[in-house]
């Protein structure tokens, strides 16, 4: 798949496809127009490929089955049907570490929804200026550019101030910082997402 960084700002934003990029986690919801007290569909809460975890959603296995990547959910449920058919044999402390595990997996997603910083901006066809961010926890490889409302829904008008604080140094000094910034996407081409220390 792309690198969501590498594509234009509006491209990356007019993007309309969605592929499934992985499973964050399940579960099972009553029918209630059913009869059946027991009958129960299954519900997904998925990541989409090539946009940040703060658009994962809520979906119906029966609405995602012919979307591309719908392997992953195969495989995520077969996991989540080996790790049920094991818990009779685990004893509790293992039960419980388990439980922490799948705890701390959810409390990483949620650090993933949290902006690190702001690399770049750019001037977006239909959305003003957009930026590329930096997800807390996440490589520079799985950056995205978003559209401005994104700083106000993240509470990240700080990490606003330090970007453009951080431009203004280098028109103001001519200290290189903004030619850094400009070949940052070409950084990220070359080596696999990284980025110098002295970044921001």
């Amino acid at each position: 798949p792309k690198i969501p960084a590498l594509v234009s700002a509006t491209e990356a934003l007019d993007d309309q496809d969605y592929d499934i990029e992985r499973v964050i986690d399940h579960r099972w919801e009553v029918n209630e127009d059913d009869d059946d007290d027991e009958s129960k569909t299954l519900k997904l809460y998925v990541k989409w490929q090539r946009r940040a975890y703060i658009y994962s959603t809520w979906e119906f296995d029966e609405d995602l089955q012919l979307l591309n990547g719908y392997k992953r959910i195969s495989n995520y449920m077969r996991k989540v049907k080996d790790a049920e058919a094991k818990k009779p044999y685990l004893s509790p402390e293992e039960i419980e570490q388990m439980d922490v595990e799948k705890e701390m997996e959810l409390q990483l997603v949620e650090q993933h929804m949290e902006i690190d910083r702001i690399v770049e901006e750019q001037d977006c066809e239909n959305h003003g200026t957009c930026y590329l961010i930096k997800w807390n926890g996440l490589p520079y490889s799985e950056c995205t550019w978003e559209a401005a409302e994104v700083i106000d829904r993240c509470s990240a008008h700080d990490h606003l101030d330090k970007f453009q604080a951080f431009q203004q140094r280098g028109r103001e000094t001519g200290s290189g910082i903004e030619n850094q910034r400009s070949g940052l996407l070409q950084k990220l081409r070359q080596q696999g997402g990284k980025l110098f220390k002295s970044q921001p």
